[in-house]
């Protein structure tokens, strides 16, 4: 059972067996430098998804900082037109007590003027009834004066 090759076919079965072999090695080293690709690839994917996980989750916090700002200012809006209302009213209110002042103001100059129009009145009055009274006074002192020139002077006259 056993089988002679000659010369040229053993070099060219041994030959064969070592491109073989060599091709078979070629092929693992290829194997395995895809296998370390491989890896290296699923490295930087686990890599890039961290990143891309960390890079979403960033997101969303800045997502929940811009409503935060945003439910801020609309707080911060409604206050100020609250503001601004009451502002509004505390001026209309002003302006109807300035109105009032400047009422009650305009009916005092009016009492003042006719007050001040009764002392004139009052002091013409007084000025002429001051008048009359010197002239009366005047007008008793010389009656009383031709009424003693004419008047006995004896002592129980007088």
């Amino acid at each position: 059972d056993m089988i002679v090759l000659d010369r040229q076919s053993s070099q060219e079965i041994r030959h064969a067996l070592k491109t073989l072999v060599e091709d078979t090695e070629r092929q693992q080293k290829v194997m395995q430098g895809l296998m370390e690709a491989n890896q290296c690839l699923r490295n930087v994917v686990r890599l890039e998804q961290g990143r891309a996980s960390q890079q979403e989750q960033r997101a969303n916090d800045l997502e929940n900082v811009v409503k935060n700002i945003k439910a801020k200012i609309c707080q911060l809006e409604d206050e100020t037109i609250a503001k601004a209302c009451q502002q509004q009213n505390e001026v209309k209110k002003l302006q109807k007590e300035q109105q009032a002042s400047q009422e009650k103001y305009q009916q005092q100059q009016e009492r003042l003027q006719e007050q001040e129009e009764i002392i004139a009145r009052l002091q013409k009055a007084l000025s002429r009834v001051g008048r009359e009274e010197q002239q009366r006074l005047s007008t008793q002192n010389k009656m009383f004066c031709q009424f003693c020139k004419r008047a006995p002077k004896s002592l129980l006259d007088q």
